[in-house]
């Protein structure tokens, strides 16, 4: 969220708790160089070992709905700087709204546990026109 309401450059610094300041575009794109990397070794580690390269994959980035285009463009440019697409493969990244993931999300959950027990059936009535509310609460904004 350090990024809302923001007018977003290369050379925006964000603080952190502690009060230390770094580059915005750094520490996003260092945080998803880690999650890249942890994903890629997970896999590998769960497929006997075969090497998966970034561009094997689709990533999905969520960001927050009430984020503007240059807030989006921003974390594009942190993606490609962090090796999960190129510039070649752009295409490989699908920045998607995080309600937008939630709605996903939902659609996929078993329906044990779900708003159906609640109403005394035993599935979700996922036909047309059926409706459902996602809540998002959003977050801090320091």
């Amino acid at each position: 969220m350090a990024l809302y309401g923001k007018k977003l450059t290369r050379n925006l610094k964000i603080k952190a708790a502690n009060g230390k300041e770094m580059m915005a575009l750094k520490v996003i794109t260092e945080t998803l160089r880690f999650l890249k990397d942890d994903a890629l070794q997970t896999i590998a580690k769960n497929t006997e070992g075969r090497k998966f390269l970034a561009s094997d994959f689709t990533w999905v980035l969520t960001v927050p709905a009430i984020w503007d285009h240059s807030a989006k463009q921003f974390m594009r440019e942190a993606a490609t700087q962090a090796g999960l697409v190129t510039k070649g493969n752009s295409d490989k990244l699908v920045i998607a709204l995080e309600p937008e993931a939630a709605s996903v999300f939902c659609k996929k959950l078993p329906s044990d546990g779900f708003i159906a027990d609640s109403r005394g059936e035993d599935r979700l009535d996922q036909s047309p026109g059926t409706q459902y509310i996602v809540v998002d609460c959003g977050g801090t904004i320091s």
